[in-house]
């Protein structure tokens, strides 16, 4: 019986894209040629899915053109359909053809993609915004949701104003600060994370709100096992005092450990366990060791009872420890229901949504059915899924795609997992590498039948496949590879990852690589050198790259094959700098940020200008970034001076006419762009930079300040990608480098041990029969943030800092795969001897002594050099493009200002909802747009029976804005806003002198005064206030001398206006 569940583990550079392909061409091919509208393939990122696609469609190409480098795939076809080639290249032409006719129906994209395209296939079930954003930074929505969280403060929800209150005294009588906002919005991070979610929980399916009653019934709980251990504590120092008394025993008699233990329990009850603790101390609770010194001790003591004494403290101060980290956090716990409502409210009033909410929610829908109603649309759409880097999926994820799955194997179809355990260096993205290690089982899998069936019918369709042939790399790079893991393997504690790199790790040579290769590994000697510093060691590195990126070049290398790999972008930069000042070429990640770029930070200069025109630092900014960007300065021989700088007219009379027209901020920036001469065409900077503004505006609201508070904030994330042509070293994270190949790898700083360093990690745990420190049930709490480090030890959850221990050890041996994997021709490492006292494990000393290669050694004044094989003379034979670069003649194309040519009266996007139902963004989109149409009391008539006439609204739906809009005009602070006296202007935009751009919903000028007016659909909001309060201090500024009433309407189940008053200066 055919096998349908086909797994390849596939090790770094075995082909795993090319069998990728191979199978989906098999599955195409063996079928109709429409038959690949019926494979859905997921993978990890956009380039890995484009790339897939490309070599689809070049594989047929290349078989149906008989070019010989795809003989290898048309002959796997061919023996695996045992068909003629003349069959094949009929099938072949065929589907080419129908991909290209179909090619949105190629589904090859990421897993996030697939989510997306479910989720806006069914918003109303997973109770989504018809016409939603997807967050990818939980940074653009926690300030909102902070703000949401302080509105309820003191209003109608009296249980938050409870709980919050209570959390700043415990703060207060605990840590001496009232500060909550930051542990607050702490929480709502981890709220956020696919770890921390319940079934049922982001629909709503299941509560977990609690009232105030419910919340006193747990502190009353968590106090009185806080209560009853610190009792418990103090009872037994009260015994270890008695039993001095009464036996005369001073402080002198004890082992000096013991008073130094008393002194620390008295001053900190928060110590940890295994400081209070030492080794000598454990001794003396065991037996081995005495409680005295000396020989002073009375004949006639017993000893036992003061040491059960030291005993019984050490046991309630572990368990008082852990009840505390509990209790720290009770009031985070018991909001975390109402902390869910804030978000989904936010979601409902912003039409944004966190990117892992998509997960969740589509998790609640599916439930525990092995055939959810959302799958059933997509289960006769798909009849095959392949997953590529599936040791990177999170546990959510994969959960959501088993229904598929199981669906899929059950009519007979084939499905396909592509993954590597080795390269899982993405669990601080939810990756989960246990699920890929311990199929056919199911990790964690909830315990009910579905489940059960799930992995039943696995175990009974599993195939597991190797590849284990590299083609990647030279022979003498997959030798040490395979020497190196293979003999260093044992220092992973956990039996079950030392598997990973015990079975059928050893990869063979393809023979197609006939550089042979070579690679060096430099050991530093900082053991011995105690005056050797971590910057001497690093020096040492940086000067050791300089010298072998010149022997490489002597070899006939370029700076372009060259790529340094580093755990951190800190390292990066430092190598980055050292080798610039040595006149070597580098991109970096630094190197290739956009705010890198002289011409866009004239631009972003140039705009804070036009806001703060009078700031010298910032005329300053400009004046030095307008020198740097103009060749041909007209201010060149001007004296270089502070005054001069501050004075210099830079386009001043050009940036008045600017000032003077209503532009929105991308049309600012192209016009900037123009004024100072840039090149858009060839500067890849500012055509990414003008990419990034479009985005922007498409998104938020317009204006200049808006925008560079944006730019503060994100400006570090924005790379631009540089063209492969340019001769520079190459620098990068290891983590970006997955997937990637290199000519020659350089790997400085290489872990001597793992985990080279222990990051405290976190992790939620159910509050349980399981917790024995917990000496009274907790009631009505399920879950609890655990932080996991080294002070879990000598507790009874150590276990979990021990299994963290374990999964970052492997983290960071995969890491070093992944680095020792990525290059092709050369390999050069750089580590050191060091090895402390704690822990005098070096990874390298073990490799050298234990390894079965034989290195040419090269002993140098304060390193050893280790080389397997050498580094030839390289030549690498040009391959003729069959692409054509389109040149462009004459004058460089410039951009027309349209401003000057074209005058456009836009209307506002119409967002069509499903069975005419508008969700309440769309409905409040809606009542904006025909208010906006609106002047006086006497065109309502008129204008929504142009918007019924128009399908946009039914009479229903007329009769109702009618009715709100009688009822604000009726408001007798804002009538004459609507009379025929009054000069309206509805949403206009207005430039102001700090360079904003304002646009309130309605402004009226009549002969005594000016009325602001903002209509607002949603719940009240002090933002709501802020804004229009901005508006008025605003248009003060511009020199408007009448009064200025400003009032917000809402258009809610009750219509009223809430007048807004200029009450604050910033």
């Amino acid at each position: 019986m055919e096998k349908n569940l086909r797994i390849y583990k596939a090790s770094a550079g075995s082909g795993k894209t090319y069998t990728l392909v191979k199978e989906f061409l098999k599955l195409c091919l063996s079928t109709g040629s429409f038959s690949f509208k019926q494979i859905l393939a997921v993978t990890f990122t956009n380039k890995a899915a484009n790339e897939m696609k490309a070599k689809l469609l070049s594989n047929l190409d290349g078989i149906i053109k008989g070019i010989t480098s795809y003989n290898n795939m048309k002959n796997d076809i061919l023996d695996a359909l045992k068909i003629d080639e003349k069959v094949l290249m009929e099938r072949a032409k065929s589907l080419y053809s129908n991909i290209l006719h179909n090619y949105s129906d190629l589904n090859v994209s990421t897993i996030d993609s697939f989510v997306q395209q479910l989720s806006r296939s069914f918003t109303r079930e997973l109770n989504l915004p018809n016409q939603y954003r997807v967050l990818v930074d939980d940074e653009d929505m926690l300030d909102d949701l902070i703000q949401l969280v302080d509105d309820k403060i003191g209003k109608n929800d009296t249980f938050i104003t409870h709980i919050l209150s209570s959390f700043i005294r415990y703060k207060l009588n605990e840590e001496n600060t009232w500060w909550i906002d930051s542990p607050i919005k702490s929480f709502i991070k981890k709220l956020l994370k696919e770890n921390a979610y319940r079934k049922g929980e982001n629909l709503g399916l299941q509560k977990s709100t609690l009232t105030k009653e419910q919340y006193e019934e747990v502190k009353k709980s968590l106090d009185n096992n806080v209560n009853y251990l610190k009792e418990s504590i103090d009872k037994n120092l009260g015994l270890i005092k008695r039993f001095n008394e009464k036996n005369h025993i001073s402080e002198e008699t004890y082992n000096s450990v013991l008073p130094t233990f008393i002194k620390k329990i008295e001053n900190d009850r928060n110590v940890t366990p295994s400081d209070l603790s030492g080794k000598t101390v454990k001794k003396i609770i065991a037996g081995d060791a005495k409680w005295y010194k000396g020989k002073n001790v009375p004949s006639n003591v017993d000893g036992e009872d003061v040491v059960s004494y030291f005993n019984n403290i050490i046991n309630s101060h572990k368990s008082l420890y852990l009840v505390n980290i509990i209790r720290k956090n009770l009031h985070l716990y018991v909001m975390r229901g109402t902390l869910i409502d804030i978000v989904n409210e936010y979601i409902e009033d912003t039409n944004r949504v966190y990117i892992s909410e998509f997960n969740k929610r589509i998790s609640d829908i599916i439930g525990d059915c092995d055939t959810p109603f959302i799958y059933e649309r997509l289960g006769s759409r798909y009849k095959h899924f392949f997953i590529d880097e599936f040791q990177d999926t999170s546990l959510l994820q994969w959960f959501n795609f088993l229904p598929l799955i199981h669906n899929s194997l059950a009519d007979s179809n084939m499905n396909l997992l592509v993954g590597d355990a080795k390269q899982a260096i993405y669990r601080f993205r939810s990756g989960e590498v246990e699920q890929i290690i311990q199929l056919p089982e199911i990790y964690k899998k909830p315990d009910n039948g579905v489940f059960d069936d799930y992995e039943k019918k696995f175990r009974q369709e599993i195939l597991v496949n190797d590849l284990d042939v590299n083609y990647r790399s030279s022979r003498n790079i997959i030798e040490f590879n395979n020497s190196f893991f293979d003999k260093t393997h044992h220092i992973l504690a956990k039996k079950e990852y030392r598997s990973v790199y015990s079975e059928n790790m050893r990869q063979k040579f393809s023979g197609i690589i006939e550089y042979p290769g070579c690679v060096s590994v430099e050991i530093f000697k900082v053991k011995d050198e105690k005056d050797t510093k971590k910057s001497d060691y690093k020096d040492s590195v940086k000067r050791s790259l300089l010298r072998d990126i010149n022997i490489l070049k002597d070899k006939g290398f370029k700076n372009k094959d060259i790529t340094i790999l580093v755990r951190s972008g800190e390292d990066g930069i430092d190598i980055a700098e050292y080798l610039t000042k040595n006149n070597v070429n580098v991109i970096s990640s630094d190197s290739i940020l956009l705010k890198s770029s002289d011409k866009v930070q004239l631009i972003i200069s140039t705009l804070r200008y036009l806001t703060s025109e009078k700031d010298d630092v910032v005329k300053l900014i400009r004046s030095y970034y307008h020198d740097l960007c103009q060749s041909d300065d007209k201010y060149a021989d001007e004296p270089n001076d502070m005054q001069y700088a501050l004075n210099a007219d830079i386009d001043n009379e050009r940036l008045y006419e600017l000032r003077n027209k209503t532009y929105s901020i991308y049309d600012l920036c192209a016009a900037l762009v123009k004024m100072y001469g840039f090149n858009i065409v060839d500067d890849v900077f500012v055509q990414y930079f003008m990419g990034v503004v479009y985005d922007w505006q498409n998104n938020e609201n317009n204006g200049i300040k808006p925008f560079l508070e944006f730019w503060d904030k994100k400006s570090k994330s924005f790379y631009v990608k540089i063209s492969g042509e340019i001769d520079a070293v190459q620098i990068m994270t290891i983590h970006k480098s997955k997937g990637l190949e290199f000519k020659v790898v350089m790997y400085p700083y290489v872990n001597t041990r793992v985990p080279e360093l222990f990051h405290p990690n976190e992790k939620w745990l159910p509050i349980d029969k399981n917790l024995d420190f917990l000496k009274e049930e907790v009631p009505y709490l399920k879950d609890f943030i655990l932080p996991i480090g080294k002070s879990l030890v000598d507790t009874s959850l150590e276990s979990h800092y021990l299994e963290e221990l374990e999964k970052a050890s492997f983290d960071d041996y995969n890491v070093m795969y992944v680095a020792m994997t990525r290059p092709k021709y050369v390999l050069f490492m750089y580590s050191s001897d060091y090895a402390s006292n704690e822990n005098p494990y070096n990874i390298f000393d073990d490799y050298f002594e234990h390894t079965d290669l034989e290195f040419e050694t090269e002993c140098k004044d304060k390193s050893v050099v280790y080389r397997y094989g050498s580094i030839d003379v390289f030549s690498e034979e040009k391959k003729k493009s069959d692409n054509t670069i389109l040149e462009l003649g004459g004058e460089i194309p410039t951009t027309i200002d349209w401003t000057e040519k074209i005058k456009i009266n836009p209307d506002p996007t119409m967002f069509w909802a499903k069975d005419d139902e508008l969700s309440p963004q769309e409905w409040g989109d809606m009542v904006h747009e025909i208010l906006s149409k609106i002047n006086t009391y006497e065109d309502a008539d008129e204008i929504l029976a142009s918007y019924v006439g128009d399908g946009c609204i039914d009479e229903k739906q007329a009769r109702e804005l009618k009715s709100r809009f009688e009822k604000i005009v009726g408001i007798q602070e804002v009538t004459m806003a609507y009379s025929k006296e009054a000069k309206v202007r509805n949403e206009s935009d207005i430039l102001t002198t700090d360079g904003n751009i304002i646009r309130p919903d309605r402004f009226v000028e009549l002969p005594d005064r000016y009325i602001l007016i903002d209509y607002k659909t949603g719940k009240p909001n002090k933002k709501y206030n802020y804004k229009l309060q901005d508006y008025m201090l605003a248009l003060h500024n511009m020199g408007i001398e009448k009064r200025i009433d400003a009032y917000l309407i809402y258009l809610g189940e009750s219509v009223y206006a809430e007048q807004v008053f200029l009450d604050r200066l910033f």
